[in-house]
């Protein structure tokens, strides 16, 4: 089991070794100026890609899992489906609630609900 002395030891171990790493890169940008303005660049361009990327990859996350659900108000709850509806099926869900069939029927008669 650790004791508060070892965790404080090794914090302090950490600590130091931490600020000897930052003391040695800032003197290797005092060396290299050049070559860390290149690297700080690049750096900086794909940090900045890394962060559309991740961005984009939340938002259509977000539309999969929105499109892989249907909300029924008069149940008050989202059935979840096995895929994407098509288009076609789309248009005949549409046309069968409209004509008074109740969602969960619609999508059980369809294939399309997920079991749980």
């Amino acid at each position: 089991m650790w004791d508060k002395d070892t965790i404080r030891n090794e914090f302090e171990k950490a600590k130091y070794e931490a600020k000897m790493k930052a003391v040695e890169a800032l003197e290797w940008v005092a060396e290299n100026p050049e070559l860390a303005l290149g690297i700080g660049a690049i750096g900086t361009k794909v940090l900045w890609e890394a962060g559309r990327y991740a961005k984009r990859r939340q938002v259509d996350r977000i539309e999969r899992e929105r499109r892989a659900r249907v909300w029924d108000p008069e149940v008050g709850t989202r059935w979840q489906l096995k895929r994407e509806m098509t288009n076609r099926e789309a248009r005949e869900y549409a046309d069968r609630v409209r004509c008074g069939e109740t969602r969960y029927d619609v999508l059980y008669d369809m294939g399309l609900l997920k079991r749980r």
